[in-house]
């Protein structure tokens, strides 16, 4: 253990592994506090402050959910208690990640967004409370609000279409019912034109008349005109004047007071049509009726409303426009909001006084429990680390082992192979030259032909082999299966190989034309392989009998018997004559 290594700790004593809400809520840790039992007061008033400030909060939900959703108190209680639990874990998460350093400054950072979110916090969860300690103002000025909106909407529904109709039917009706007070006749001359145009005229003429009575009398009395009095040829003039546009007014007043009597007949009938409708037709009366009704309605659905609405918006508006009316209570508001806000503020407070201040014994121990266990994690992190390389390094040494094993089989198999197929190419030749010795007694002209001047006549071949016709050796073309001309032939022939090779049956696994790596023969071509072989009949020199040529085996470049191109001689030591075929 080292020197800053933390000891293991005494025992408990009795009774001190109960658990306690207000440690559990403060962050402290339980087991080293035991060692510093006189830091226990302090970490029970912090986690007092902890468990009040969410109890606070909760008391605000409460609130909340009462003023806002108007929930039952089961939903409330329930709401409530979860909201509780949830700010009592954030602010001792909050008390609990603030730990010592080395710098005032540095804790006073670390505070900061600590703080920012206990003021958010603080702010939000004051409104529910302050709404409830202002209630009886709140609710005053909230029928206020009320008044106002009822009063907007019903400026609002004058003004719209049923609200014009409504002020339009409202002046008809008052039109219609001076109609019939006045007997019939129009409020307004201009209500008629017919009307305005014979009063018009009679109002004319009753003019004139009066201005041509005035100067008929100033003439007779000498006063004006003439200027001699009495009843002279001017004032005859204006006698006559006087009486013609006295019988044109008698004759507009006689016009006038017809229509007048026809409209006193006919208007009070038409107006009293119109006002109360008449042939199942709406009148003005039952249309103004009808629309006031449903205006009416939907003013009181509003009001309706309107006195419904009493939400935490609303009562925050009617809060608002109090503090800006009333000073008293804006600073109330203001005081108290603060309040709030410091409540939720005082435990990251709390926590920066205890850590400003100076170290206690459990700070010491809480320093020396981290050291160790920072030293505890470097060292086993460092084990694991050595231990991944060691089994990175055994993983890669296996894997070249397992490599090097594989390596070593593949080559063996290969040897192996090669000697099988050397093995098994030796007995099918010798078991080809067994049958092909056998043959000869019986059919020795398969096999031997005279040359011409030989005394024996010339064998019909095509190039290439012994047998009639046929290219490529003793028999089929292309060695012990089909291939290549050139090789060894049976008849009947084996079924076929690589070209140019031997074939088995069952088939060896392809190799270099049948047999082990072909490596060429000293001289010659060909063999029992598609490529060139290290088997051959006889050493191919030119000139041999055995020997081969192109194409078909001996020696390159000088025909040979068994190549098809130089034919068979009788005697060996002679050379060979070129022919053109075998």
């Amino acid at each position: 253990m080292t020197e800053a290594s933390t000891p293991p700790p005494p025992p408990a004593p009795r009774g001190g592994t109960r658990f306690s809400p207000l440690l559990w809520a403060s962050g402290a840790n339980r087991d080293i506090l035991r060692q510093s039992p006189t830091d226990k007061t302090r970490f029970q008033g912090l986690g007092s402050v902890v468990i009040f400030t969410a109890a606070l909060a909760g008391a605000s939900m409460a609130a909340a959910l009462h003023i806002a959703l108007k929930a039952p108190w089961p939903v409330i209680v329930l709401l409530t208690a979860g909201w509780f639990l949830g700010i009592l874990s954030l602010d001792r998460w909050l008390v609990a990640s603030m730990t010592r350093t080395t710098s005032k400054w540095g804790v006073g950072f670390l505070a900061l967004p600590r703080l920012a979110l206990a003021l958010l916090f603080g702010f939000v969860l004051s409104m529910p409370i302050v709404l409830q300690i202002f209630a009886p103002e709140i609710s005053q000025e909230v029928n206020v609000l009320h008044a106002e909106a009822e009063s907007r909407y019903q400026a609002q529904t004058a003004d719209d279409q049923v609200g014009k109709r409504i002020a339009a039917l409202e002046k008809r009706k008052q039109q219609l019912e001076a109609q019939i007070t006045s007997g019939g006749l129009p409020a307004t001359p201009d209500a008629d034109p017919t009307l305005k145009q014979l009063q018009d005229k009679r109002d004319q003429l009753q003019k004139e008349l009066e201005q041509r009575r005035e100067k008929l009398t100033c003439e007779q009395l000498g006063k004006c005109g003439t200027g001699r009095a009495g009843l002279g040829p001017e004032a005859r003039k204006r006698i006559q004047d006087y009486n013609d546009t006295k019988r044109d007014f008698d004759t507009a007043d006689t016009q006038l007071n017809n229509y007048l009597a026809q409209l006193k007949t006919k208007g009070v009938q038409d107006a009293q049509n119109e006002l109360n409708g008449q042939g199942g037709a709406e009148g003005v009366t039952a249309e103004l009726t009808r629309l006031k009704k449903q205006q009416s309605a939907l003013q009181a659905q509003h009001a309706a409303d309107t006195r419904k609405s009493d939400g935490m918006a609303l009562r925050l508006e009617a809060l608002n426009r109090l503090s800006q009316k009333n000073g008293t209570i804006g600073t109330a508001h203001l005081f108290v909001t603060l309040m709030f806000i410091a409540i939720e503020l005082l435990p990251v407070l709390v926590k920066m006084m205890q850590i400003l201040g100076p170290p206690t014994v459990y700070d010491d121990l809480v320093a020396a429990h981290e050291r160790e266990n920072r030293e505890t994690g470097a060292h086993l992190a460092r084990r694991d680390a050595d231990v991944a390389r060691v089994r990175a390094a055994d993983d890669v040494k296996y894997a070249g082992l397992v490599y090097d094993a594989r390596r070593a089989m593949l080559e063996s198999l290969a040897q192996r192979t090669a000697m099988a197929e050397g093995e098994v190419g030796e007995a099918a030749l010798e078991e080809w030259k067994r049958r092909e010795m056998a043959r000869i007694p019986a059919d020795l002209d398969r096999y031997v032909r005279t040359e011409p001047g030989y005394g024996a006549p010339p064998a019909s071949a095509s190039p290439g082999g012994f047998a009639p016709g046929t290219p490529g050796g003793f028999g089929t073309p292309g060695g012990f299966g089909s291939g290549s001309p050139g090789g060894l032939g049976f008849d009947p022939p084996v079924r076929p190989a690589n070209p140019g090779g031997i074939a088995f049956d069952p088939p060896v696994p392809p190799g270099n034309g049948g047999f082990p790596a072909g490596r060429p023969a000293p001289s010659g071509g060909g063999g029992f392989g598609g490529g060139p072989s290290n088997v051959r009949v006889m050493n191919g020199r030119p000139g041999d009998p055995y020997g081969g040529g192109a194409p078909g085996g001996g020696a390159s470049g000088d025909p040979a018997p068994f190549g098809g191109a130089m034919p068979f001689c009788a005697d060996p030591h002679r050379g060979a004559p070129e022919a053109g075929g075998g």
